[in-house]
């Protein structure tokens, strides 16, 4: 069977897999207990559970170790409630689960927060002599901490006869995360009196916790022992927890000059950037970087997540009685496009009119939005209003009528623009 474990590692989709499947049960060797095991994690990779358990259900008498893979392929995929009836079944079948089985079967109970099952699990733990385990005891104080049991989480913290940066770590998240920031930093300076390794998980709830409590200098010493150290360099967690405590501690010089450096860049250093800036009312900034964010299409999930906080960015700059300038609107415009928000995008064209000088900038948005809307009327207004100004206001127009079904129109404008002589060069 060892000849065919670098055959798993080569199957990259379900096809391959499959006629891999189709080959070990050809030569009798689908009932292999590793076969069977790598089938049932394989399939699950692929995110095809269900082959997972006809795999697993097909197999006789399987032990602990395949039922603990099953449980984990469970919780891999989201499935926590699944993997909870699966333990159960395993119980019901008089298998004894062994120590690799519990961690998979807590988790399944943390993300659906279901407190007596985590009882129930522990107490089984206890009985089947797992709890000294330190994979077992991490999980349960991860589990206690998760679900906002202190007192159990720090209970089994304080027993832990051997601690690792990982055990240390959760527990001051634990604190951190509970609202309990002085505590979290507590035990840290005991981490660090013990020598203890500090890892970027650890200096991420430092810095949540020098934020929450406004520990400016303490704050500022912890990223300068991150540097020092480099600690969590490519970390994107560590680098946007930095950049919201400065932002939070209102020092957003220091909160731009990490962002811009491009060592943490991603999705969430951008929201943290984002979000700092609207904590000190620097709503222009915001927006702007939001819209720099678009431009440089940064992970195509955060372009649609992010549009409701842009516009909620312009419509605070309103209130605070700040006037936007084109770019502003225009952004503004784009992202009511962006998610169809047609009323929105109505009211910021009312105030255009009453505030604003014609802009071909500003014109050409308020035509893509109402032409992504599918007021194609109204995009048509816009047009005309604008005098039919550069080939950009033509191209607007033509791609309006273009994604609105409207294709002898576009191609009817094409050949006016073309007889206006416009230069399509530029």
């Amino acid at each position: 069977m060892a000849l065919y474990m670098p055959l798993f590692k080569a199957c990259t989709n379900l096809r391959s897999l499959t006629l891999l499947h189709a080959h070990l049960t050809v030569t009798g060797l689908q009932n292999d207990h590793l076969a069977s095991t790598k089938l049932i994690e394989s399939y699950s990779q692929m995110g095809s559970v269900q082959t997972s358990r006809l795999v697993f259900d097909r197999f006789p008498n399987p032990d602990s170790f395949m039922w603990g893979v099953l449980i984990k392929c469970y919780v891999w995929n989201g499935l926590f409630q699944e993997a909870i009836f699966v333990y159960q079944n395993m119980l019901e079948r008089l298998a004894e689960p062994n120590k690799f089985v519990f961690p998979s079967v807590l988790r399944a109970c943390s993300a659906i927060n279901d407190l007596r099952m985590g009882e129930k699990v522990h107490a089984r733990i206890v009985k089947s002599g797992f709890e000294s385990d330190p994979v077992v005891e991490t999980t349960l104080l991860s589990v206690y901490g998760e679900t906002g049991r202190l007192y159990d989480a720090r209970r089994i913290f304080d027993a832990m006869s051997m601690r690792d940066v990982v055990s240390w770590s959760s527990i001051i998240s634990t604190y951190v995360q509970n609202g309990q920031a002085s505590e979290g930093l507590e035990i840290f300076r005991k981490m660090v009196v013990e020598g203890m390794e500090i890892d970027s998980v650890t200096m991420l709830s430092v810095a949540e916790a020098c934020a929450e409590l406004g520990l400016w200098r303490v704050g500022k010493s912890s990223h300068g022992y991150v540097v020092r150290r480099n600690i969590g360099s490519d970390h994107e967690a560590l680098g946007s927890s930095l950049v919201a405590m400065y932002g939070k501690f209102g020092d957003l010089c220091s909160a731009e000059k990490l962002f811009r450096n491009g060592v943490y860049q991603s999705v969430t250093s951008w929201t943290a950037m984002i979000s700092s800036y609207n904590q000190n009312g620097c709503y222009l900034e915001a927006l702007g970087t939001f819209i720099e964010m678009l431009g440089l299409n940064v992970e195509s999930y955060a372009r649609e997540h992010m549009v409701e906080e842009a516009l909620s960015l312009f419509v605070q700059m309103l209130i605070e009685g700040i006037m936007p300038d084109s770019f502003a609107l225009a952004s503004a415009l784009s992202a009511c496009g962006m998610i169809g928000l047609s009323e929105l995008g109505c009211q910021i064209h009312c105030l255009i009119i009453k505030t604003y000088l014609p802009n071909e900038f500003v014109e050409n948005a308020l035509i893509d939005v109402y032409s992504k809307c599918g007021f194609i009327n109204s995009a048509t207004r816009v047009f005309i209003d604008t005098q039919q100004g550069s080939v950009i206001t033509w191209n607007s127009i033509m791609c309006g009528f273009s994604q609105n079904g409207y294709s002898k129109e576009a191609l009817s404008l094409f050949d006016e623009m073309y007889a206006k002589h416009l230069d399509m060069m530029k």
